[in-house]
C-alpha cells in the first residue's frame, strides 16, 4: 500500500498547488497540517508501533488474552484521557487567541485551522493506537490503508470544494478541507475498531496505571525523538518559514511531498525489512554478521537514494513544473519550490540511513545513545537556520535540515563504532565514494539529456512536458547504472546478475 499511497498523496497535492497555490492562505493551513502531520509520519515510521508492540506481546504470550486486553484497554483509557484533556486546552486556547484578535490575518487562520484540525489528534490517536494491536496480531492490511483513506479525504474534500468554486472565500474551502480531513480521521479509527471487535476486543474506558503502560508512556518521547528527528527538523522549517515571506511554507509542504516519495518506498521498505533480522543477530551476539547486514542494507540504501536525491536536485524545475505549475501555482513558485528541493534532496540519502542505523541502537537494547544524539542533531539544526535563513529563507532552512540529517548519520555511525560493534567504515566510505562520483556525473548528464530531449519533442508536441522529463530520468537512471558498473559498485554489479540470469537460463 506504500506505493499506493504515495501516487494518492502526488494527486492530492498536484490538486492542492492547482487550487491554493503557493499563497499566504496555503502557508496557514499547511503550517497548521503539520502538527497533526507530525504525528502521523511519526506512526508512519513506525515509532508509536515499536512502544506498543513488544510489550503487548509480552504479555499476551505470558498472560494470555485477558491479560492483553485490559492492558490494551488502560492504553486506550489512558492515552485517549491525555489526548482528550490536552485537545480541550488547546480549544480553549486558541479560541482565545483568535477571539483576541491576535495580529495578522494569516496567524488569525494558522489558529484558526488548528482549532479546526486539533479534533483530528483524537481520532489519529485511536488509529495509531488500535493499528499497533491489529499488527501485534499479524492484522497488517487494514492499518495499513490508513494513509489511503486519509489521502482519500483530502481529494474528495478538494472536489467538494471544486463543485462549490466561485461561491467560498479561499479560507473557507480550507475549513472545508479541514471538514473532509476530520471526516477521513474518523473513517480510519472506526474501520481499526470495528477489526479489532472481530478479533475479540470490547472497548471499555479503564484508566489503570500499570507497570508495562507507565513505560510506554515515560520512554516514548526518547523514542519519538530517536527516531523522528526529520520530522522535528521539518516542523522546525516550517516555524521559521513563518517569519520568511509568502510562500515559503507553501514551498517546504510541496518539496517536502516530494521528498518523502523516494524516501518513504526505498528507506521505509529496507528499515522495515533490516529492524527484526539486525534484532536476532545484535540478540544472539552475531556481531560480525550484524556488521555485514547494516552495511549491506546501507549500501542498498545509498545505491538507490544518491541518485535520486541528485536527480531532485538537478531536474528540480522541470518535475516541479511538470506536477505543479497551473492554476494557482505560477512559475515563481516553481522556482522557490525547486530550490527547497533541491536543499532536501542534497540530504535525502542521510535521512533514510537515519532510520536503518537508529534501529541498530534499539535492536541492541540502547534507548538513551539515540536519543541524546537525536537532541544534539535537532539543536545543531536549529542553530544553522538561524545562520542560512536570513541569507536564503526557505531554501537555507531546507538546507539546514540537510546538514543537521548528514551530522546525525555521522554521529549514529561513530557510537555504533564505539557502542555496539567495530563498524568498518572505510569499507562503507569505498563504496560510497564511487556512488557519489556516479550520481554527480549522472546529475549533470541528466540536465543535458533534458535539453536534448525538450529539442527533440518540441512545443505543440503531444506530451511536451512529460515526455522530455520522462526520457532524461531513465537515460539518467541507466546512465547512472552503466557508470556503477563500470566503477565495480557490488551492489550494480548485483542487480545485473538479478536481471541477467533468468535470460541467460532461458539462453541456456
Amino acid at each position: 500500500m506504500t506505493l499506493t499511497s504515495r501516487i494518492l498523496g502526488m494527486i492530492r497535492d498536484i490538486w492542492s498547488a492547482q487550487r491554493f497555490g503557493a499563497a499566504w492562505q496555503w502557508d496557514a493551513f499547511s503550517y497548521a497540517f503539520m502538527i497533526p502531520n507530525f504525528f502521523r509520519r511519526l506512526a508512519a515510521d513506525g515509532v508509536i508501533s515499536s512502544a506498543i508492540i513488544p510489550p503487548y506481546v509480552e504479555i499476551l504470550e505470558k498472560r494470555g488474552q485477558e491479560q492483553a486486553w485490559a492492558f490494551a484497554k488502560a492504553l486506550f483509557g489512558v492515552t485517549l484521557t491525555a489526548c482528550g484533556l490536552a485537545l480541550l486546552l488547546a480549544e480553549i486556547f486558541l479560541s482565545g487567541g483568535i477571539a483576541s484578535g491576535i495580529a495578522g490575518a494569516k496567524a488569525s487562520l494558522i489558529l484558526e485551522s488548528l482549532r479546526l484540525l486539533s479534533p483530528y489528534l483524537f481520532f489519529f490517536v485511536l488509529f495509531s493506537l488500535s493499528s499497533a494491536i491489529l499488527n501485534a496480531h499479524r492484522h497488517f492490511s487494514l492499518p495499513s490503508l490508513g494513509p489511503a483513506i486519509l489521502d482519500l479525504g483530502w481529494i474528495a474534500g478538494l472536489a467538494w470544494i471544486s463543485f462549490r468554486r466561485g461561491s467560498l472565500t479561499v479560507e473557507s474551502e480550507l475549513k472545508l478541507l479541514a471538514a473532509a480531513l476530520l471526516a477521513a480521521g474518523a473513517v480510519q479509527a472506526a474501520l481499526n475498531m470495528a477489526a479489532l471487535r472481530r478479533l475479540g476486543f470490547r472497548f471499555r474506558w479503564r484508566l489503570e496505571w500499570t507497570a508495562p503502560l507507565a513505560k510506554i508512556i515515560w520512554s516514548f518521547p526518547g523514542v519519538m525523538l530517536g527516531l523522528g528527528v526529520l520530522q522535528i527538523n521539518l516542523l522546525i522549517d516550517g516555524t521559521f518559514a513563518l517569519f520568511c515571506p509568502s510562500g515559503a511554507n507553501s514551498s517546504l509542504w510541496y518539496a517536502s511531498q516530494l521528498l518523502y516519495f523516494p524516501l518513504g518506498i526505498v528507506a521505509g521498505s529496507l528499515a522495515t525489512v533490516s529492524l527484526p533480522i539486525l534484532s536476532s543477530e545484535v540478540s544472539a551476539g552475531d556481531f560480525t554478521r550484524a556488521e555485514a547486514t547494516l552495511g549491506s542494507f546501507l549500501r542498498h540504501l545509498f545505491f538507490f537514494l544518491i541518485p535520486a536525491g541528485m536527480g531532485l536536485a538537478s531536474l528540480g524545475i522541470p518535475i516541479v513544473s511538470l506536477l505543479f505549475e497551473r492554476g494557482a501555482f505560477d512559475t515563481f513558485a516553481t522556482g522557490r519550490t525547486a530550490s527547497v528541493l533541491a536543499a532536501y534532496g542534497f540530504g535525502l540519502a542521510a535521512f533514510g540511513a537515519q532510520r536503518i542505523t537508529a534501529n541498530l541502537f534499539y535492536a541492541a537494547g540502547d534507548h538513551s545513545t539515540p536519543t541524546r544524539l537525536a537532541a544534539a542533531a535537532v539543536i545543531a539544526k536549529v542553530v544553522m537556520s538561524l545562520v542560512l535563513v536570513g541569507g536564503f529563507q526557505e531554501s537555507g532552512l531546507a538546507a539546514a535540515t540537510s546538514l543537521a540529517g548528514f551530522l546525525h548519520l555521522g554521529l549514529l555511525l561513530i557510537f555504533i563504532r564505539r557502542k555496539v560493534f567495530k563498524l568498518s567504515l572505510r569499507s562503507l566510505g569505498r563504496g560510497l565514494g564511487r556512488m557519489l562520483a556516479a550520481a554527480l556525473i549522472m546529475g549533470a548528464a541528466a540536465r543535458i539529456f533534458f535539453g536534448r530531449f525538450q529539442v527533440l519533442f518540441s512545443p505543440g508536441y503531444p506530451g511536451t512536458g512529460f515526455l522530455p522529463l520522462l526520457g532524461a530520468v531513465s537515460l539518467a537512471g541507466v546512465f547512472y547504472f552503466f557508470l556503477c558498473f563500470l566503477l565495480r559498485v557490488p551492489e550494480a554489479r548485483e542487480l545485473w546478475r538479478k536481471i541477467s540470469s533468468p535470460r541467460l537460463r532461458k539462453a541456456s
